[in-house]
């Protein structure tokens, strides 16, 4: 989710909370990392045809059926994991090699059904074995986790509910294993269950620690990062970050290396430090490019891109996502295709091109339909929004949110879901409907608090702010105004510090506390200044002047 500030000179300044897709590429580092170091465990004697038919089918699943897998990340530790079950399925000493052979071959074709109940059979099986045998009863279990995580790796790509239901099982017969905890992690946290997602890397983290497993002890701290900056907690998922980077010099794992450096780029261009951010997007690049990493080097020239847009600098932006979007094509990468059409449009919807971004949204809209992928037609329906909000067309936005509203819900995203109730809370607000919008902002706050997403949360309280200030009830304006700064500030956000800074001076004014809103301008343009955001520069330069005048009138008239 991306977080935009759009000012109205006498009003203030609304927080448009918008499903634009650079929010996707910005997010993709955290478990790259911890795959990374994961798949270093994976026994050198499987077969790379195992891995390539694995690779084949997680593609036909993506684009042939409705699926909740969102991100480069997941994809490649399913492939991992996909591998595995392919690798166990040719087990050369298994008695049933036909059935083995046709479970395959269906699993070839997209099909998991024959897979699933031959592990579902060979974990029967062993749990059966277990009770009867007492001396191999552990190992038993073992063969029983083993057949359950298997399920778990069929069922991810399409059915995340009965996914967790088998590793959760899985752990259950092998609580020690730390494969297991960690995919219920990525499954509570896909849910948006971040308590739980916490307490399963928690338990990755403790294996780790107890096996000396310096591997699961990175992803455990990888994933932990990544619930932190999910939830705004930016100087604990940096500690977590540098922790695994250490950890990933220390074995040489480049590839966590590359990750890594670009998790701490997010934390760091989340608190708005744009120069350091670049510095670890370019260090992510360069060990991607050494390592001839095509898609880790187009995440990066996304993450760079969505740099020099905050930065306004559109021609450059556009000039990286172009080339992820080539590099994208080239691998015939759909999804971030897509992602990166939509990066396309935000450059085209910023410059004003409203055609031209309706246009890039359309075509992202198009390849997600054509992959079933329902979490990034939601995205583009907002987006959708975002343009016919801006041209005035509130009903037809309206639509569109609510359109993108109803696939949150069904997908059960809480994220998503936030972000379009908080849009139609804009809509009604611009109409006049000021409690029914406030009822929106409420109902968005409400997720936003359970997500522990504190951006959303400041953003949220802002636009509570304007309906305050709108009613007249100044007092109460500044309370939410003052929370909203509080939380940006604890952020380190410095656009968000500013839009606050920014209303608390149009609250002095209105007040006729004309030394106190200029003060709060000329912090507020001094903080838009540092990130490079130069329409709200010139708004907060006019305000001033605006401030300076009044009280140059004021003086002259005494």
């Amino acid at each position: 989710m991306q977080i935009t500030t759009d000012w109205f000179t006498d009003a203030g300044w609304v927080t448009a909370i918008g499903t634009v897709a650079g929010a996707v590429i910005a997010a993709v580092g955290v478990v790259i990392a911890a795959i990374a170091l994961i798949r270093k465990k994976t026994p050198k004697s499987l077969p790379t045809s195992a891995k390539e038919v694995a690779t084949d089918i997680v593609g036909k699943l993506l684009q042939d059926r409705d699926h909740h897998v969102r991100q480069l990340t997941a994809k490649e530790q399913e492939i991992q994991e996909l591998t595995r079950a392919i690798q166990a399925l040719r087990d050369p000493d298994a008695p049933d090699r036909k059935r083995r052979a046709e479970a395959e071959a269906a699993l070839a074709r997209g099909d998991t059904k024959k897979a699933e109940q031959l592990f579902a059979d060979l974990e029967r099986l062993a749990v059966d074995k277990a009770k009867t045998a007492d001396r191999e009863a552990s190992a038993q279990r073992k063969r029983a986790a083993e057949a359950a995580r298997h399920q778990g790796a069929l069922a991810y790509l399409h059915d995340t509910h009965a996914a967790l239901v088998h590793y959760q099982r899985a752990a259950k017969y092998d609580p020690d294993h730390p494969d297991a905890w960690n995919r219920i992690g990525l499954l509570k946290h896909r849910l948006g269950e971040l308590p739980d997602a916490q307490t399963a890397y928690d338990r990755v983290l403790a294996i780790g620690q107890q096996t000396h497993n310096q591997e699961a002890i990175a992803v455990a701290l990888g994933n932990l990062g990544n619930i932190a900056q999910t939830r705004g907690e930016l100087d604990k998922a940096e500690e977590y970050h540098r922790q695994v980077l250490a950890i990933a010099e220390e074995l040489g794992h480049k590839e966590t290396m590359a990750g890594i450096l670009g998790n701490l780029g997010n934390v760091v261009f989340t608190r708005g430090e744009l120069d350091q951010a670049e510095g670890y997007y370019r260090q992510s690049l360069a060990i991607e490019q050494e390592l001839g990493h095509k898609e880790g080097m187009a995440i990066n020239l996304g993450n760079l891109g969505n740099i020099a847009k905050t930065r306004r600098e559109l021609d450059r932006a556009e000039q990286y996502y172009r080339r992820a979007l080539a590099i994208h094509k080239e691998l015939d990468r759909k999804e971030s295709m897509a992602i990166n059409l939509g990066n396309l449009g935000v450059i085209a919807k910023t410059r004003g091109d409203l055609d031209q971004a309706e246009g890039y949204y359309q075509q992202a809209l198009a390849i997600n339909k054509e992959l079933g992928r329902k979490e990034g037609m939601a995205s583009d329906l907002g987006n959708l929004g975002n343009v016919a909000y801006t041209r005035g067309e509130l009903d037809q936005a309206e639509g569109y949110y609510r359109r993108s509203l109803a696939i949150e819900k069904e997908l059960g995203r809480k994220e998503g879901m936030a972000s379009d109730l908080s849009n139609l809370g804009n809509v009604v607000f611009i109409r006049g409907e000021l409690d029914k919008a406030e009822e929106y902002y409420r109902q968005s706050l409400i997720i936003a608090k359970e997500l522990g997403h504190k951006e959303t949360i400041a953003s949220i309280l802002g636009n509570l702010g304007l309906i305050a200030k709108t009613r007249g009830e100044l007092d109460q304006a500044e309370q939410y105004y003052r929370q909203a700064l509080a939380i940006d500030r604890e952020l380190g956000r410095k656009e968000g510090m500013a839009s606050q800074l920014g209303n608390l001076g149009i609250l002095a004014e209105a007040r006729g506390q004309m030394e106190k809103a200029e003060a709060r301008y000329r912090e507020a343009l001094t903080l838009f200044r540092a990130v490079g955001a130069r329409p709200q520069v010139e708004q907060a330069a006019r305000l001033l002047q605006r401030v300076q005048e009044k009280q140059g009138r004021k003086q002259a008239g005494r």
